[in-house]
């Protein structure tokens, strides 16, 4: 983290898209590429092996008074062990943390709801002008923006997404609700960490689901979520493009193809067949 663009530019080459990118409202990390030479000044163990520095500007009145005292650049890590979300309670981090962390900066404001930051980066074009920025991690500064869709959504649904990288949204009307990145759904915390996620989701836009979407992978935690209505996803799926090399990138069927998103936002999957389970009777559906 660094105070001004000039400080970055020091360590890292900075185009005018990734500029704009670092300046924008919602203050992403970007990927800047590494100055060489560099290594003197930042660790090599800060990013080891790689070419790519995430760079990101203070957001928040404590992370100016931090730089101001510093007057240097800071080395920024998430507040969790690996494979865990955030701690974003005092208690739940000094708890957590108290193995690796040597001391803890508390504040009198609660946190309200876990975020992680966003992640960024641009593609060079030879054409400065057809330069793309995309997220590479979609979170604080970007969810939960909303998604208009061509299409009207004829019930409320919650779809869970996938098992790892997970992110879920909600839909009402002509509108998707993406959510803040969750993490891999591969332990109770995280799992906690959904479910706190999705509630908050539903109080923010004042929105109880209907119908709930998930992958049908027995061992995948998700499944412990399952209530009400069920939309289920076969396991064997027509899949033309073949862009996820893992069954557990299959959450990301549920969601559709919008405008105005690129195309290779949502990879794109032909479902065979889904299933509409509602008690007392089972009704199937083909698409």
């Amino acid at each position: 983290m660094a105070a001004s663009v000039e400080e970055i530019k020091r360590f890292c080459a900075v185009s005018d898209a990734e500029e704009r990118l670092l300046l924008s409202p919602a203050r992403p990390i970007t990927l800047l590429k590494k100055r060489s030479g560099i290594e003197s000044v930042i660790s090599e163990s800060v990013a080891p092996g790689q070419k790519y520095l995430g760079w990101m500007l203070a957001y928040a009145p404590l992370h100016h008074l931090l730089l101001a005292r510093c007057a240097r650049p800071l080395v920024m890590t998430s507040c969790n062990g690996s494979d865990e979300p955030i701690a974003y309670r005092d208690e739940d981090a000094v708890t957590r943390l108290q193995p690796v962390a040597d001391h803890f900066l508390t504040h009198d404001r609660e946190i309200h709801m876990r975020c992680d930051d966003s992640v960024a980066r641009v593609f060079q074009h030879w054409q400065p002008r057809h330069n793309k920025s995309m997220l590479l991690r979609c979170s604080r500064g970007y969810a939960p923006q909303s998604i208009k869709t061509a299409r009207r959504f004829s019930r409320r649904i919650l779809a869970c997404g996938a098992e790892l990288k997970n992110t879920f949204c909600l839909t009402r009307e002509n509108y998707v609700f993406v959510s803040h990145h969750i993490g891999d759904l591969e332990n109770l915390e995280t799992l906690r960490s959904f479910e706190e996620g999705s509630e908050h989701f539903k109080r923010l836009f004042y929105l109880e689901p209907e119908v709930v979407a998930h992958d049908l992978h027995p061992e995948y935690l998700i499944q412990q979520l399952r209530s009400g209505i069920l939309i289920t996803l076969p396991q064997r799926i027509n899949h033309s493009t073949g862009q996820h090399g893992e069954r557990k990138s299959s959450g990301y069927w549920l969601l559709p193809r919008v405008s105005p998103l690129p195309p290779w936002f949502f990879p794109v999957g032909q479902v065979i067949q889904v299933l509409i389970l509602k008690n007392p009777s089972l009704q199937r559906v083909l698409a």
